[in-house]
């Protein structure tokens, strides 16, 4: 049920079904336009903003945002609590 009405839900188990651990190789905004390129596809037109995505997935998933440098670049990422 919560996953045909939640598409952030409906999106990490496909395609993060296995490890939600491997979220910390990527910045929240990678992430997020996986999330938006999902929802395309699936004609899904309840797209919840950059905020609301990021904090679905701490409180479902245990996890925060903290900043990580990649390429000298300051990225806000998903890491496990």
């Amino acid at each position: 049920y919560e996953e045909q009405n939640n598409s952030v839900v409906a999106f990490m188990n496909e395609h993060y079904p296995n490890s939600i651990d491997t979220l910390s190789n990527y910045s929240i905004n990678e992430v997020y336009n996986e999330y938006l390129d999902y929802c395309s596809t699936n004609r899904i037109e309840e797209v919840e903003t950059r905020t609301k995505f990021s904090r679905t997935i701490c409180i479902r998933y245990n996890m925060k945002t903290q900043p990580r440098k990649r390429d000298g670049k300051s990225l806000r990422c998903f890491v496990s609590i």
